[in-house]
Order: structure tokens, then C-alpha cells, then sequence
């Protein structure tokens, strides 16, 4: 287990035992993406906790309908970048053409997972809020994940992350709030390979974090979201051991604050970025 005093644990690659790892494989091939999430990673510290969530959300993700429902909200992002970054700007910040590629990359993959994570967590706090009622059975539905994003850059350990580079991270919070275990959202773990467009980044959002106008499509996002999972809380699996877990319900609760706001700034970020050539 990754655990960094004040910092969310986690459960890497390398650290998990054959069934979580199967968990890790599963959502990996059901997003079409290399990468697990950190809501994921966190669950698999807290002793069956990731199993149960997964029993739950497992049928609702192998036919589509959780990606397919959120990846609709998801389009609906409404924000926009104060400026577009050119590419000379980037350049002299040390993100030439590759790397402008691979920060792409990057975004496309984190705006794909994002919603299916916001939605999913979403699902997991509306069942433990929701009086027991019996399970809908789910009708099956033909369904293909999308085509793999390979060959991301890698995400740095938080240990490897220099201080200065942290704290400006921490900075990039857009309502202000932080738990008391801190969430560094795994997005610009793998961006501190490129701290001078972690740099650009602040500058772009700090506008609107200032007036307030992320937070305020981060809020519509979230509420989409939790309105969605109403709709699946009868095909959701009842979660007794999430639920009589304080660390397990904390966790969403920060979760439920934090995704919905990295989903509008990948998409601030995506659009920001000159068009790929």
C-alpha cells in the first residue's frame, strides 16, 4: 500500500492481490484506458470494500449503461478556456510538439474516465443513502467498450512530486475545500513531467476559480450525475460493508467533490490545447 502521511493510501499495480488485481484488469478493458482511477486504487486499502463496490457496479458497467449515461453528461461540459495556449508558448515552456501530443492523450483518456467515476461513486453513495428495495434485473444489452487509449505517460509517485511543484498542485483545488486526508488527483501526477504546463495550468484556471465559474459547472456536473444515479439505485447491490465503513463513506464523499471538478478542468485544459496536426 502507497500511504503518505495526510495523503489518501492507495493500492497500485504491484501491491495487489489476484482478485483485486482481476477488479483493476476488468475496469481497465470496460473504459478502454491502461489506467485504474484513484477512487478505485482507495477502495482497494479499506478490506472488502473494493469487492463489494465492484459486485454492485460490475453489471450496470459490463453492458454500457453506467460509460454510455455518463459519457452523455460529459458532453455537455459548458466551459470554456480563457485563451487557446499556442504552440510557440508551449514550446518555450518545454512542451514541444511530442509532448503537446502526449498531454493530449492524456486528457482524452482522464476526460473518458472521469465521468464513468463520477457516476459510479455517485451510484455507490445514492445506494447506501436509499432505504433497501428489491433488486431490478438488469436486461441484456449487446455492448462493446471503446477502443483502447495506449501508451500514456506515466503517472509520478507522490513521494517523487518536489514540494514546490505540490503546492502548487494544491492550489489548483477549485472550490477551496480539502479533506483531512489530502487528494492529489492522479491528472497532474502525470503532468509534474511538464511542470511548466502545470504552470500555464494555474494561470488558466485560476480566472475561473476566482469567479467562481468552475465550481459552478462542477456543481452542475455533479448534481447531472447524482440525478442519473437515482435511476440505477434499484440495479445497484445493497453495500452493507461500504456502508459501516466511516473511512469507505468519507472517501466518496470527497470523491463526490473532487471528480466532478477534474472532469470540467480536463475539459477546460482539452480545449485549450492547439488542435492536433
Amino acid at each position: 500500500m502507497t500511504e503518505i502521511p495526510n495523503y489518501l493510501p492507495e493500492l497500485p499495480d504491484a501491491e495487489v492481490p489476484s482478485d483485486i488485481l482481476a477488479i483493476y484488469q476488468e475496469l481497465r478493458r470496460l473504459m478502454g484506458l491502461p489506467l485504474v482511477p484513484l477512487l478505485y486504487r482507495h477502495l482497494a486499502t479499506l478490506p472488502g470494500v473494493l469487492q463489494e463496490a465492484w459486485h454492485s457496479l460490475a453489471p450496470l458497467m459490463r453492458t454500457g449503461r453506467l460509460q454510455d449515461a455518463a459519457w452523455e453528461i460529459a458532453r455537455k461540459v459548458d466551459i470554456d478556456p480563457p485563451l487557446r495556449l499556442e504552440p510557440l508558448a508551449l514550446e518555450v515552456v518545454g512542451v514541444d510538439r511530442n509532448a503537446c501530443s502526449e498531454i493530449t492523450r492524456l486528457l482524452d483518456g482522464y476526460n473518458r474516465a472521469n465521468p464513468i467515476s463520477i457516476l459510479a461513486v455517485s451510484c455507490l453513495a445514492a445506494r447506501i443513502a436509499s432505504p433497501p428495495s428489491p433488486m431490478l434485473t438488469q436486461p441484456a444489452r449487446p455492448w462493446t467498450p471503446p477502443r483502447p487509449l495506449t501508451n500514456l505517460p506515466p503517472m509520478t509517485p507522490l513521494t517523487e512530486i518536489p514540494p514546490r511543484l505540490l503546492r502548487l498542485i494544491e492550489d489548483l483545488r477549485v472550490n477551496g475545500k480539502q479533506a483531512p486526508q489530502r487528494m492529489v488527483p492522479s491528472l497532474y501526477r502525470h503532468l509534474t513531467q511538464w511542470p511548466g504546463f502545470l504552470g500555464m495550468t494555474h494561470a488558466l484556471l485560476r480566472p475561473g476559480i476566482l469567479n467562481g465559474s468552475l465550481e459552478r459547472e462542477a456543481a452542475r456536473v455533479r448534481n447531472a450525475m447524482r440525478t442519473k444515479a437515482l435511476d440505477y439505485v434499484p440495479m445497484v447491490a445493497p453495500l452493507p460493508l461500504l456502508a459501516e465503513t466511516p473511512a469507505a463513506r468519507a472517501a466518496l464523499a470527497g470523491f463526490v467533490d473532487m471528480i466532478p471538478e477534474m472532469l470540467v478542468v480536463g475539459t477546460l485544459l482539452r480545449r485549450a490545447l492547439p488542435d492536433p496536426t
